[in-house]
């Protein structure tokens, strides 16, 4: 395990590189422990930047125990005879290195970029030119510095929440590299006489910013400006301009401020492409944000001791992402939290699929509710938790359009089991049946949920192939009539309702199949079934025995289909293939010998009869 270290440099062009022969490497000795250096890793050019050299880029991977540490490294150059490259700095204690410093509070994904600046060439009798050198060292973070600003921007020309995460953390990493310029001179040594720091790297920041806003910010031709910008939109860039500026906090002035305002107004356009617009590049930001909003709120957690309404207002503004945390962390209590919970589905955007989200919420509440707070629940305040537990599963099951995500209408519909069962013994204003009505109407409610989301969820057939094998239209429904029927109730009669009318609905999607594809279905998925709740298995079993009667009159050999599966484990389906498959009229005249082994010799099945009762080895091989 370690971290992957992105080395961006621009080369000298007096090295005089031939890309196609030259090489350039990063040489250490500390990435591998040891006191030689040599190479950790090798760069590629990848832009010719004229009369600046090239553009280099390289990666390595860094021992996890180097984090936080202090490493030398240098590039080292193929040209000619090869050589090092040169720091214009007068060494102190030893040889001047460039020094490379990890934060792990910075590390993003597993990755570090170390933005580096001009890898420059010693030139001969510099010593009379050194103060020279040193203002062109500076001249030269600043040319490195816009270039690594360009790099970094681009990754924003595709716009997600991925990029944008991305594009934050790594210009972190160039602002805490370009701002602290440091060398390795026996140890760690900042190169405080260049006079280059954080004022410097932020005036270039800004001025970079001021330079991709311009195009937005013409008042004529603008459309001929903005063809070569990296962001198309110019509300995006606003705010990616805005969130750098708090991030960095950065001095802007006055009239930055107004084009600020600017990028941030939007344009005249259709309602839909407005609508499209905003909706996309929020998209973005609440992503990137979202967990800066949590901690914000952890760390003014004491307010909510001075208002006790404050948790509602806060889950109301929290991205639904973080509201199990948040719920979690800020020990909310179960009715408040269910309101809060019950709401944001409620009103949350038609476009919000993220399953898992919804699921590790109800999670979040149903392992609230089984803790000893929920016990202590009053009368009143449990039959509103169970009407919120009610709306949440309604709400949860019109969210979830695929049977692959059942597991999270299975959650809601436990969560109301669990409330249900912590029903208190009190009785409100003396009448024992106050809540009785309530309770069972809610319970029947939920029952009628969950079937409408079955009967969504399940728009095709069960099975969708034939002979010899039949599988399942949807591969995890078997699984999710598992995880609702093996939910409990408190209520003994309400339970024997809730699973009979389940198995009910599913026996009538088995009975729509054809019969044969019935039994098939029954004995070829046979080990899935073992692993259910054996009330399932019992349904399928049913189903292909009732299918046998019909199947006869289609399939004559209808052992003969089933012979590949382990036939012991479906006696009594064997057997009643066995019986349905006799001739009437041997039943009727038992005594006709002559008819049973002429039934006997021609049924394609009988061998089968004889390998079920393990006697097919005393059988000679002539009568198969």
């Amino acid at each position: 395990k370690g971290i992957t270290v992105y080395f961006h440099a621009i080369l000298s062009k007096d090295f005089k590189l031939n890309p196609e022969t030259d090489k350039v490497f990063v040489k250490s000795g500390a990435f591998c422990g040891g006191a030689k250096w040599e190479n950790i890793c090798e760069m590629s050019c990848v832009k010719h930047l004229d009369v600046h050299g090239y553009l280099i880029e390289g990666y390595t991977v860094l021992p996890i125990e180097y984090m936080n540490k202090f490493i030398a490294y240098k590039y080292w150059i193929s040209s000619g005879e090869g050589e090092y490259e040169f720091i214009y700095k007068k060494q102190v204690v030893d040889i001047v290195n460039r020094c490379l410093y990890v934060n792990s509070n910075l590390i993003n994904n597993g990755e570090w970029h170390q933005y580096d600046d001009i890898v420059c060439k010693k030139v001969k009798s510099w010593w009379s030119y050194f103060q020279d050198k040193s203002k062109g060292v500076v001249e030269g973070k600043k040319i490195a510095a816009e270039i690594m600003l360009e790099n970094i921007f681009s990754i924003l020309g595709t716009w997600s929440p991925i990029n944008m995460s991305n594009f934050l953390y790594q210009l972190k990493q160039f602002h805490v590299v370009a701002a602290h310029p440091c060398v390795y001179d026996g140890g760690w040594m900042p190169w405080t006489e260049l006079g280059f720091g954080m004022q410097q790297v932020n005036d270039l920041l800004l001025q970079y910013m001021r330079k991709i806003a311009r195009p937005f910010l013409l008042p004529e031709g603008a459309e001929a400006s903005q063809k070569g910008v990296v962001m198309k939109s110019k509300l995006a860039l606003g705010l990616t301009l805005l969130t750098i500026v708090d991030a960095f906090q950065l001095p802007a002035a006055k009239e930055d401020l107004a084009g600020l305002c600017d990028l941030l107004c939007l344009e005249k356009k259709s309602q839909k492409a407005v609508e499209d617009e905003f909706h996309q590049t929020m998209e973005v930001f609440a992503s990137s944000v979202r967990r800066t909003l949590l901690q914000l709120m952890k760390e003014k957690k004491y307010l909510m001791e001075l208002d006790l309404t404050l948790v509602k207002s806060w889950m109301c503004v929290l991205p639904t992402e973080n509201l199990a945390e948040f719920i979690e962390d800020f020990s909310v209590d179960i009715l408040t939290s269910l309101q809060g919970v019950s709401y944001r589905l409620q009103n949350a955007a038609p476009s919000f699929k993220k399953p898992e989200v919804v699921e590790r919420l109800v999670k979040t509440l149903l392992s609230l509710v089984c803790g000893e707070r929920a016990r202590a629940l009053q009368a009143r305040s449990w039959l509103s938790c169970l009407t919120l537990c009610f709306k949440l599963h309604e709400s949860v099951c019109a969210r979830t359009e695929r049977v692959l995500e059942f597991r999270v209408p299975a959650a809601s519909a436990m969560l109301i089991a669990t409330l249900a069962g912590l029903q208190p013994t009190e009785q409100v204003l003396g009448d024992e049946t106050a809540l009785e009505n309530p309770v069972v109407e809610i319970l029947s409610e939920a029952l009628t949920c969950t079937r409408s989301w079955f009967k969504s969820a399940l728009s095709q057939k069960l099975l969708k192939e034939r002979h010899p094998h039949v599988t399942f239209t949807f591969s995890a429904e078997l699984e999710a009539w598992d995880e609702f029927v093996k939910i409990s109730f408190p209520d003994e009669q309400f339970n024997k309702r809730w699973k009979s009318t389940l198995l009910a609905d599913l026996e009538r999607r088995i009975q729509e199949e054809d019969p044969v594809n019935r039994i098939l279905a029954y004995c070829c998925q046979q080990q899935r079934l073992r692993g259910l709740d054996r009330s399932i298995g019992c349904c399928f079993e049913t189903c292909a025995i009732e299918a046998v009667t019909a199947a006869c009159q289609t399939q004559s050999s209808l052992l003969d289909m089933i012979s590949s599966y382990n036939m012991d484990q479906f006696s009594q389906l064997v057997s009643t293939i066995i019986v349905k498959s006799w001739p009437r009229k041997i039943e009727r005249s038992q005594d006709d010998f002559d008819e049973i082994l002429h039934h006997l010799l021609t049924w394609p099945d009988v061998k089968h009869i004889f390998s079920f009762n393990g006697m097919s080895a005393c059988i000679p091989p002539k009568f198969w």
